[in-house]
């Protein structure tokens, strides 16, 4: 099934899409959780997905014209991996570079990414994400994937003059800087773990990061033995994979391990378009504005 939220008239709302038309659930299945958190938190994607197919004509509207919303909006808790394919850093490292980063950060599908004021120092990621559909804690390689509600795109727009180490939190948190979506695929619909699919970039229609999943230091099932052995995860926790090389900062490295702040670097700019697609999951399109004080 492939699950999304959208804005309904100021009210978040939980939609499951079929071709060209989605269900809205408020309206199909009144009773069921009214967020996307709310069913994963209960176990309930399975019921929701029923409701869904079975559901009746005046539940139903077309795709065209939605407000995406990120997938979870407020998810309780943010992880990514910085660190995890060999054409973004040159061997394995010890750790795949973690972070956590706040839910002011998500935008969903079609709305803006926001190049803050501070640094004109924009840079795209495409990422594979996953959502825990259950607590996890200390959980097995050869358990992990039952642990996956499902799976989304995730753009890591970071602002690299920030720079990284000690301010790796700035770099990672700055507003409205990481669409979430469009949608949230079930397993069911996808290799296992997302193993060996495409990734890619596209900066105003040019392919400037490709990759395959296949090729991640560490792929799901291992990730989530290596971070559960150390945080406890909850139902509707976001992961976020890591991207591939073809960043600007990767394109670009000795310039900016000379000066990460130079703004004259190819950074993103307002009016640009960039589209992050994992095959199979989803293509997340998002525009490039400018940060404008009140």
């Amino acid at each position: 099934m492939r699950f999304l939220t959208f804005d309904k008239a100021g009210v978040e709302t939980v939609g499951v899409r079929f071709g060209e038309e989605i269900v809205d659930l408020g309206l199909a299945a009144p009773q069921l959780p009214t967020t996307l958190l709310g069913l994963i938190e209960q176990d309930l994607l399975e019921e929701a997905g029923l409701a869904a197919r079975n559901a009746a004509g005046h539940a139903r509207r077309p795709v065209e014209g939605l407000v995406y919303l990120p997938v979870i909006p407020r998810p309780p808790k943010f992880f990514g991996f910085g660190l995890n394919y060999p054409s973004h850093v040159t061997q394995r490292p010890a750790s795949p570079g973690c972070f956590i980063s706040s839910s002011d950060r998500l935008v969903g599908h079609d709305a803006p990414i926001v190049a803050p004021l501070k640094s004109r120092t924009l840079d795209y990621e495409v990422e594979l994400a996953f959502v825990f559909r259950k607590h996890a804690k200390h959980v097995k390689r050869r358990d992990a994937l039952d642990y996956v509600a499902g799976y989304t795109v995730f753009n890591d727009a970071s602002v690299r003059g920030f720079g990284g180490g000690v301010n790796l939190s700035l770099m990672k948190n700055s507003d409205r800087t990481g669409p979430l979506g469009p949608e949230l695929v079930t397993p069911d619909e996808l290799p296992p773990g997302c193993d060996g699919l495409s990734i890619q970039l596209r900066r105003n229609g040019k392919v400037v990061q490709s990759d395959n999943t296949a090729n991640m230091f560490w792929k799901v099932d291992e990730g989530i033995e290596l971070i559960s052995s150390f945080m406890t995860f909850n139902a509707g926790d976001v992961v976020a994979t890591g991207t591939c090389g073809g960043t600007v900062a990767d394109t670009h490295r000795e310039a900016i391990l000379k000066d990460i702040t130079d703004e004259s670097l190819p950074y993103l700019r307002a009016g640009e378009v960039i589209e992050s697609e994992v095959e199979g999951v989803g293509i997340l399109r998002n525009p490039i504005v400018d940060e404008v004080l009140a």
